[in-house]
């Protein structure tokens, strides 16, 4: 009997074979010719995706239940991974999977970032927490790639490649999450290395072998981000001839959910460890890896949505009451075929952002090494340019959509099942555990919101509104042509309403040069910041798949869908924003 393979789910191929532009991505990660066609490098694209979603459908679903009730377990100072976890790790490790999108002259297989993102989709829908772990593995090579020096990255890359170590990120510490001013781990520079001493929580994977560690080179910069520098800390190294302890596993956290993925609290005692990049550039390393950590969550969101949809839809059809399927119950088909369309809008938005930075990281990489002429070299940098900038738009918008998306979709998984849903006998209550922490590590919602708001406000026109005036004649032309086109029109029409609102405040202080009015419009702006968050996300969605629509018309039930569930969410959003209603700063300013 043939093994399934997650890859072959319809939605995952519709996408591959259709939305997913090859012919600009493949070019920028491929030497393509006569010998290697763009054919060819799809077609290995397509076997290596098949191949691990055959791991994921199969060794890592079979131990999914494993990895919560056993979890991962801290005995005499090391972690105990569950023995599903050990197999998985090795049958990705077998399979040269470990780090996908790492570059093939640091022994990596040099693929797109978007097959990578597939990959994990496909590993969080059989077991999230698995994906917590495996991620480090590219995560940490790809900010050394992105950081280190030449010499730095020729010695540990292809260790992370390998398997040969993992790696982790510590940055949060007890008094500094989303506050880096407040972090207080120190190095102190010694010639050929530094020595960090701090405290660092809430660490996933911390028993890797390679931490990367956010702390503070100077002193006199405390309560500033300013000063922050990244360095490579292993976690043994060689003393007197021995393998010595270089920071210490403190405590392991119990955890909600993803409990097969260790959390840990380290500690760092002049601990030996090696600067990334430049001093004082930490902040703006710690930026990149965040953004390729919240991409990382975002697809674990859409795979732990994914499974609680298709469990709640076989539930729904093999569950009998007042004589017919559940499934055919007007409420719950309604409420399934909402769960549908969300899960579809996730990954329709997922895939679209890692296009982008697929492309930005392309043209970045063939910039360096461009040695064409000065026109040729200016469109490359128009180009990337303009990738960056719809890359970084993204990121926030994807990681807030995707995790509240999730927990609902997770939520409603449970209330399909009733009161089987509330007991551990089924996995509806498990989805929904894991799916929690997607709103939460990695930057909350409401910081990918503030994210969110202020790349608007920069990067928006000061009267956005004004532009929705150009729009009249697009609209016009749009409803002779059809509803679905002026729909797009009419959510950009919402969400530049809103924007307008809030930035006018500013263009008016600023005129003045009134600092006091710029405090009170920023003040404003940050308390409606989440509702313009899911204005421009859902603004976003309903552009892509209209465009999905029009290209594909199997798609257009898909988006029709969406628009009737969200424009009318974003009319009561966008009204909100522009009502001027300040009841919650004057809550603020007389609490006591």
């Amino acid at each position: 009997m043939a093994k399934k393979s997650y890859f072959l789910e319809e939605d995952i191929q519709f996408h591959f074979k259709n939305t997913i532009d090859w012919k600009k991505i493949a070019p920028l990660y491929e030497e393509l010719d006569d010998k290697f066609k763009l054919e060819d490098a799809v077609g290995m694209y397509n076997a290596t995706l098949k191949e691990l979603g055959t791991i994921s459908a199969n060794e890592l679903e079979e131990t999914a239940k494993e990895s919560d009730e056993v979890g991962a377990k801290l005995e005499d100072g090391e972690v105990v991974y569950t023995e599903g976890f050990k197999q998985g790790l090795k049958a990705f490790k077998e399979s040269d999977a470990l780090a996908l999108n790492v570059k093939r002259e640091y022994s990596g297989p040099g693929m797109p970032g978007i097959v990578n993102v597939i990959n994990m989709e496909m590993m969080c829908k059989a077991d999230p927490a698995f994906m917590t772990v495996y991620a480090f593995y590219a995560g940490v090579a790809k900010t050394l790639e992105a950081s280190a020096s030449e010499e730095m990255k020729q010695k540990y890359i292809p260790m992370l490649v390998s398997g040969e170590c993992n790696g982790s990120m510590s940055l949060t510490e007890p008094d500094a999450g989303s506050d880096l001013g407040q972090i207080r781990t120190l190095a102190e520079n010694k010639g050929d290395h530094w020595e960090v001493t701090g405290n660092k929580i809430f660490i996933s994977n911390g028993n890797g072998e390679l931490s990367l560690v956010l702390a503070r080179s100077d002193p006199k910069t405390e309560g500033k981000t300013g000063g922050l520098s990244m360095y490579l800390v292993p976690r043994f190294i060689e003393k007197n001839g021995k393998k010595a302890t270089n920071f210490k596993l403190e405590r392991l956290e119990h955890k909600l959910g993803i409990k097969g993925s260790p959390t840990l609290e380290l500690s760092f005692d002049k601990s030996i460890g090696y600067l990334v990049g430049k001093e004082g550039d930490g902040l703006k390393q710690m930026f990149y890896l965040m953004n390729e950590a919240r991409l990382g969550v975002s697809v674990q969101a859409l795979g732990i949505a994914q499974k609680a949809l298709e469990e709640a839809k076989e539930y729904a059809n093999q569950r009998v009451q007042f004589g017919k399927a559940i499934g055919k119950h007007e409420l719950l088909a309604d409420k399934i075929l909402d769960m549908e369309t969300d899960v579809k809008a996730i990954r329709s938005l997922i895939y679209k952002a890692a296009e982008y930075e697929d492309i930005k990281t392309g043209l970045e990489d063939k910039l360096k090494n461009f040695t064409g002429n000065k026109e040729e070299k200016a469109k490359l940098q128009r180009q990337f340019k303009k990738y960056k900038f719809l890359a970084r738009e993204m990121i926030p918008l994807i990681k807030y959509f995707a995790a509240e998306k999730s927990i609902q979709i997770a939520r409603d998984n449970v209330q399909i099942h009733g009161g089987n849903g509330y007991t551990t006998e089924y996995n509806a209550e498990l989805h929904l555990r894991n799916a929690v922490i997607t709103a939460i590590y990695e930057g909350t919602s409401q910081i990918q919101s503030l994210m969110a708001m202020g790349d608007t406000l920069k990067s928006s026109k000061v009267l956005p509104y004004v532009e929705s005036f150009k729009s009249v004649g697009r609209l016009c032309k749009a409803l002779v042509k059809g509803k679905m086109g002026s729909n797009v029109i009419f959510a950009q029409d919402y969400f530049n309403r809103a924007v307008d609102y809030m930035k006018r405040p500013f263009a008016i202080a600023k005129l003045k040069k009134d600092r006091k009015a710029e405090a009170k419009a920023l003040s404003y702006a940050m308390l409606y910041s989440e509702r313009l968050t899911k204005l421009k996300a859902y603004k976003t969605v309903i552009e892509i798949l209209v465009d999905e629509a029009k290209k594909f018309p199997e798609r257009k039930p898909l988006a029709e869908r969406f628009i009737r569930n969200y424009m009318p969410e974003m009319r009561k959003e966008s009204e909100f924003i522009c009502s001027g209603d300040k009841t919650t700063l004057d809550y603020i300013k007389n609490m006591k």
